[in-house]
């Protein structure tokens, strides 16, 4: 099936990736980096990719619906795509911050050198988009149901901008060397 062929090439896509950047470079045994490395692009794409597939295919849709079903519909939507988003904002935190802790090395290694500079503007980013998540949780998700769905949406393109931003930090993060690590 075409479901099952996207679902092979992008497992094919996480694992062929890191064997480009740092996670080809990690020291013995180096398949703990390459699947480090994996696992932190899968868990990404899981979040950024399902915040996206909802801001551009449901949100745009939901505004069609009257707006007595509007807020019930996303409900349902949220409780379907919720839970991938978040297991996979999760492990990307996780195996983040092992790779960090790895990269950088020590406390000194981040405001010391570039590259760990750089890494704590990417970690403020998303320390930012982790507001986002739990003001939409608490406060936001609750209101949907009866139908106040417009804050949920504008929470969602700001989590992807800065999430765009924390992809960019990451781009400039691959090219350079990380000094703390070994």
């Amino acid at each position: 099936s075409s479901r099952g062929l996207v679902g092979a090439l992008v497992f094919g896509l996480v694992v062929v990736t890191p064997l480009t950047g740092h996670g080809a470079a990690w020291e013995s045994p180096g398949w703990r980096g390459v699947a480090l490395h994996a696992v932190h692009l899968g868990a990404t794409g899981a979040w950024l990719g399902t915040l996206l597939a909802l801001a551009v295919t449901a949100f745009p849709a939901l505004s069609t619906l009257p707006v007595a079903t509007r807020g019930p519909s996303l409900t349902a939507l949220l409780g379907t795509f919720s839970p991938l988003a978040l297991a996979g904002a999760g492990a990307m935190v996780v195996s983040g911050g092992l790779l960090a802790w790895h990269y950088v090395g020590t406390l000194q290694g981040f405001v010391a050198y570039g590259y760990g500079r750089l890494l704590l503007v990417k970690l403020g980013l998303l320390a930012c988009t982790v507001g986002l998540g739990w003001r939409k949780w608490r406060v936001l998700t609750p209101r949907v149901e009866q139908g106040e769905v417009q804050g949920l949406v504008r929470s969602a393109r700001w989590e992807l901008a800065i999430g765009a931003l924390i992809v960019l930090v990451t781009a400039i993060l691959v090219a350079l060397d990380p000094v703390g690590s070994g």
